[in-house]
């Protein structure tokens, strides 16, 4: 026995390394396009990834998720050696033609087939991903129209969504001065980044959703009568 024992201590100690190399995933992802980050990752790997290297150009979005599976997922070890920082240009909404502004009776009513009614009657197209409470409306336009219930799914639709497929206009200026001239004013942050305002006047909610926790989810700036809890 005793010329077994460090022989079995031995395989234990191999067999904790084994398992420790297996627990640490490590994935190396070259971006050809700033901001591109969060499409080439999925919700599996943001959370589970311990290591990561990043070539090529990336702009605050890309850090920001970094720094988001951080503080929130497994990731420990960051690699940016050969990766450079591009210039982050704010993409800027010309005119009120590039996005539709939601109907904000949706808020007060329950009536959902009057909602799909109305936005049918726009032209716009329902998202065949979309789940029951939850619909996403495509605009062709830059942003584009959610609505959904909220709540432990009470039945309630209380939350008007602008949803986009350029994470970066979420980030922009331009969305921030648009919130604060319509009286929104910062209240909090998420653990994922995401931002929380309010309006005081209106007591209307609103959350500035920047990483898309799916590859079915978009960033988007949400409104609520309900306030966004901070977790």
């Amino acid at each position: 026995m005793k010329k077994i024992y460090p022989t079995l201590l031995s395989a234990i100690i191999l067999s904790m390394g084994s398992l420790a190399a297996q627990n640490a995933l490590h994935k190396e992802i070259h971006l050809s396009t700033t901001g591109s980050l969060p499409k080439e990752l999925s919700l599996e790997e943001a959370k589970g990834l311990t290591s990561i290297k990043v070539t090529g150009e990336i702009n605050e979005t890309d850090i920001a998720l970094l720094n988001n599976m951080a503080s929130a997922g497994k990731l420990e070890k960051i690699d940016l050696s050969e990766a450079t920082f591009g210039e982050t240009k704010d993409p800027l909404l010309l005119d009120v033609s590039q996005y539709f502004l939601p109907m904000i009776a949706a808020l007060k009513t329950d009536d959902i087939d009057a909602m799909e009614a109305y936005e049918a009657g726009l032209g716009h197209e329902k998202d065949p991903r979309s789940v029951p409470g939850f619909w996403t409306f495509f605009t062709k336009k830059e942003m584009f129209f959610m609505t959904g219930y909220m709540r432990d799914w009470d039945m309630k639709i209380n939350e008007a969504v602008l949803k986009t497929q350029n994470a970066a206009l979420v980030r922009s200026p331009q969305i921030r001065s648009w919130l604060k001239t319509m009286g929104y004013k910062y209240r909090d942050a998420r653990t994922d980044g995401d931002l929380i305002f309010k309006n005081e006047k209106t007591n209307v909610w609103c959350l500035l959703h920047f990483t898309p926790y799916s590859k079915t989810d978009f960033p988007g700036i949400h409104f609520s009568s309900d306030e966004y809890e901070v977790w």
